[in-house]
């Protein structure tokens, strides 16, 4: 049984090495990048909830912004070399 499965951990090896590094699987946005930006949009969107039904209009819009900054930090980020294709996000 343990022979079988080093057969098809090594034929699972020579399958990747056959594609081409531009068809990896990236990590699905598992990055720095990622993380960052949808832990400030949820913080954001669950304030805003949150304000919304107490009835506090400006704090709404306040973090309907922030939803946006998220977004730019992730971008920002992402050019930075955090994002799930970049180099410095380690393999």
């Amino acid at each position: 049984m343990s022979e079988q499965l080093v057969e098809q951990e090594s034929a699972g090896e020579e399958f990747l090495a056959e594609i081409p590094a531009e068809h990896i699987d990236p990590g699905h946005g598992n990055s720095v990048a990622a993380w960052a930006t949808v832990l400030i949009m949820l913080v954001a969107i669950t304030a805003g909830c949150v304000f919304f039904w107490l009835d506090m209009v400006l704090l709404v819009w306040v973090c309907a912004g922030v939803v946006v900054l998220g977004a730019l930090v992730g971008w920002l980020l992402n050019k930075m070399g955090f994002g799930a294709k970049s180099s410095a996000h380690g393999k």
